[in-house]
């Protein structure tokens, strides 16, 4: 069955944005626009905030606010995901799944709140924008790409099914490159490569879509990073170093 692929317009380019400062202790790392299909069909806002100078989370929430009509706000708690190796803190945000016959398009902002206090990461007062197009290349793979040459796209684990079949955003530095999952069954205790292998061209030519198959058992716990080598240098995409983790069937994105 022959299905669209839509792809986001970002009004701001949310990978090249700013350190986050003492004043302002949130930043949007990245968002993103996603549709899915089959049994629960529908589109959602996914995205992953970085949060400086962390205090006890018993203090502190975090929420997105959104319109898709630009009429009606609703507020969406964000989640606590861990804390990166240079010690921010990463939370993650996904709104409700919307019908696909709503309006495919997210205007919003992030308000922190520490006890009395109250930041908020509006973009500026512009707010941030993303909606849907069939444009062949999301503009913000491109710009993260710049940045960060490799990123998980996405990966799946389906009930009954052994193990995770996922994808991976390159950029493509030349022809002799290894793109690799790595991963470990213990926490850490030990790690083993797998090898993606090469899926096709995005449509500007300038990056690609790699794929692999990691087997697991049911139930079976894993944390993995994705990795690129190319020309003596390797670059990877770790999940601000807290590794991609899955211990039962379902979607783990670079996104959330």
């Amino acid at each position: 069955m022959f299905r669209k692929n839509w792809i986001v317009i970002l009004s701001l380019c949310f990978w090249m944005g700013l350190a986050v400062g003492a004043e302002q202790p949130l930043q949007l790392s990245y968002a993103r626009y996603e549709a899915h299909y089959g049994r629960l069909p529908g589109h959602s806002l996914t995205g992953v905030v970085q949060i400086a100078n962390p205090k006890a989370l018993m203090n502190q929430k975090l929420w997105i606010r959104y319109t898709q009509d630009g009429k009606t706000w609703i507020d969406q708690a964000a989640s606590f995901q861990g804390i990166a190796t240079d010690g921010r803190e990463i939370w993650s945000f996904v709104t409700p799944l919307a019908s696909l016959d709503s309006p495919r398009r997210y205007r919003f902002a992030l308000r922190l709140e520490r006890g009395t206090e109250v930041f908020w990461d509006n973009n500026g007062t512009k707010d941030y924008r993303i909606e849907a197009s069939n444009w062949p290349v999301p503009v913000d793979l491109v710009a993260l790409l710049e940045e960060q040459p490799i990123a998980l796209h996405d990966a799946f684990r389906y009930e009954g099914a052994a193990g995770i079949v996922g994808s991976i955003d390159v950029k493509n530095l030349g022809y002799r490159k290894e793109v690799k999952v790595r991963y470990t069954l213990d926490d850490g205790l030990s790690f083993k490569d797998l090898s993606a292998r090469y899926a096709f061209a995005l449509a500007d030519r300038a990056n690609e879509r790699w794929e692999f198959r990691l087997p697991l058992e049911p139930g079976q716990r894993v944390k993995f990073m994705v990795l690129m080598s190319h020309d003596g240098a390797t670059y990877t995409d770790d999940n601000f170093g807290l590794l991609y983790e899955s211990s039962s069937p379902g979607y783990t994105s670079t996104y959330y």
